[in-house]
């Protein structure tokens, strides 16, 4: 598949993948539904996999019919196996629960009173499965089922003033649709199949998600934190964030390596050994991969010690060519910190080798800066 094709998915899926499961309409009509369904995400969020699959049991026992249930299974199976890979078992068990998903959805559009629930549904399901699409490398049901989850999601923009957790799907998609083509200027030209984006109105929706969200308040308080530090450099507000995240939720290791990660660059050093700590008792190569990467930092940033931060910054770079996972962000982290190792080691040709390693795979707005003025001191 041609690079920008390729790219052009990849807007959709940026904007798409993290649709998760929020049963707000028709099931959430009385406040017994509502604290079932928020107690299963919170379950979900927190790695309580048995006790969401047993309450999920519960919501399929009410609504037997209802596409809730069915996706609530998927997003269980998503969690047992995140980061996704098409090499693990639960890969394809996803995928049958989300086109299960569709076809309980699909009859119900015909009815006024359901056609929410539908939308909202097929919307997650079909970005879900874009994902799952790119992640098997079959592109063109890729581009498929992003264009179908493209136009479920344009029905949300008019509604979050009446469903505040549209306000989500919306935040995210205005905030995306404007900052993905900063981040890869090859897409511009292709912008005009879009609605526009707005960062601004973008990142005021995903506040109100996390303020006045039902069952997406956890995504959106995620997601405005995540675009407080990779794109806005406001790393002491998304601190709040993603401590109320890490309360929330002990045992997610996924939001423990953004809560060290935003005390790292807001400076607060003593503050982020303890909890890296924890993150190197974990499982699992994504997690050494961050902790190995912030333990670099704690040396290079915090004790100028250049020697043990090689050590772990080079421990990084070797757990992610062996991880399946996305690890883009950590690598540019990483190849950074060896082209600051290098400069201190005086050795240049290291210095250039790191320095275009991780121009190729960064994204994160202040480590773009801090190559870009690595360069004109290699270059000099």
């Amino acid at each position: 598949m041609p690079q920008v094709k390729n790219r052009v998915i990849m807007l959709c899926i940026l904007i798409l993948q993290y649709v998760g499961v929020y049963a707000q309409f028709s099931i959430a009509q009385h406040e017994s539904d509502i604290v079932l369904v928020k107690g299963i995400l919170n379950n979900i969020y927190n790695f309580n996999i048995e006790q969401a699959h047993n309450d999920n049991k519960e919501l399929v026992k009410r609504y037997p019919k209802h596409p809730a249930p069915m996706f609530i299974k998927g997003m269980i199976t998503y969690w047992e196996m995140v980061p996704m890979s098409r090499d693990n078992p639960k890969f394809y068990i996803y995928r049958k629960y989300l086109d299960s998903t569709i076809l309980l959805a699909e009859p119900m559009l015909k009815d006024k009173k359901t056609m929410y629930d539908a939308s909202f549904f097929l919307l997650s399901s079909y970005s879900s499965l874009t994902l799952l699409h790119i992640k098997a490398k079959d592109y063109t049901s890729a581009l498929g089922t992003a264009r179908k989850a493209y136009g479920y999601m344009k029905d949300g923009f008019t509604l979050s003033h009446i469903i505040p957790d549209f306000h989500f799907t919306t935040g995210l998609y205005y905030y995306y649709a404007a900052q993905f083509p900063d981040s890869h200027p090859i897409v511009r030209p292709f912008m005009w199949f879009f609605v526009q984006g707005n960062k601004v109105t973008g990142l005021e929706n995903l506040k109100l998600g996390s303020q006045k969200g039902v069952f997406t308040n956890t995504e959106s308080t995620f997601f405005y934190m995540h675009v407080l530090l990779k794109y806005e450099e406001k790393p002491h507000e998304a601190l709040e964030y993603s401590r109320k995240l890490i309360e929330k939720y002990p045992q997610n290791n996924f939001y423990l390596v953004r809560y060290i990660e935003s005390l790292l660059l807001a400076k607060l050093y003593t503050q982020a050994y303890e909890p890296n700590l924890r993150l190197g008792q974990s499982r699992g190569d994504f997690f050494m991969a961050a902790y190995y990467l912030f333990t670099g930092l704690l040396y290079d940033w915090d004790k100028h010690d250049m020697v043990n931060a090689k050590i772990y910054y080079l421990k990084c770079i070797d757990q992610c060519a062996i991880t399946k996972k996305l690890v883009n962000d950590i690598q540019s982290f990483a190849y950074t910190g060896m082209v600051r190792v290098s400069l201190h080691e005086k050795n240049n040709k290291k210095a250039k080798e790191y320095l275009e390693k991780g121009y190729d795979v960064v994204e994160y707005v202040s480590v773009k800066k801090e190559l870009d003025q690595l360069k004109k001191i290699i270059y000099k």
